[in-house]
């Protein structure tokens, strides 16, 4: 009960400060109004700034994250590029022009063409493909070849013989010793 009593009578203490400062000095309550306005800009400028720092950590995490993703690239393309020399320097390819095969027991007989890039401006791409000295030819591959065709323009996948069967259109034939021993589609926009 007596706190109260003490609660009672601070409050009307303070009504009554409140009043006397409200009936002697307008310029006391105009000023108060002034600075709560100040409070309040100043409250949401607290809260645009603190929305600021939020975004620039996200964009901080975002820049964190691409460069990652960018040292993963590199670290790829180095992979990549060392894979390519270490086939060029052990096989030779040559690209040709499927023109028919023929699947038996034990090999795979193609027809193909062999061809060249020549390089033309006046042709769609920059190039086109023409048939080298080698000419047209049959070739016997064994079945143990691996066989990668184009999903789409950017993805390989590896296929079998008889998924081979109704391809048609450029390949790459990787050779040794005078030997396919790996065959790719390769396409030419």
């Amino acid at each position: 009960m007596g706190n109260k009593k003490y609660s009672l009578f601070f409050g009307c203490f303070l009504a009554i400060l409140l009043l006397a400062g409200c009936t002697n000095d307008e310029n006391t309550v105009f000023s108060l109004n002034n600075e709560y306005g100040k409070l309040v800009d100043q409250q949401e400028t607290i809260v645009d700034h603190e929305n600021k720092l939020t975004a620039l950590d996200e964009w901080e995490q975002v820049m964190n994250e691409l460069s990652l993703l960018k040292e993963s690239t590199y670290y790829l393309q180095n992979r990549l590029d060392l894979q390519e020399a270490v086939i060029n320097e052990t096989t030779n390819y040559k690209t040709a022009i499927l023109n028919s095969f023929d699947i038996n027991e034990e090999s795979f007989v193609i027809n193909i063409t062999y061809t060249n890039k020549l390089i033309d401006e006046d042709a769609p791409n920059g190039y086109r493909l023409i048939e080298s000295t080698e000419g047209t030819k049959e070739i016997s591959i064994k079945k143990d070849v691996p066989i990668w065709m184009l999903e789409n323009p950017g993805e390989s996948v590896q296929v079998t013989w008889e998924e081979f069967a109704p391809m048609s259109g450029f390949l790459k034939l990787y050779e040794k010793d005078g030997e396919v021993v790996f065959i790719s589609e390769i396409y030419l926009p």
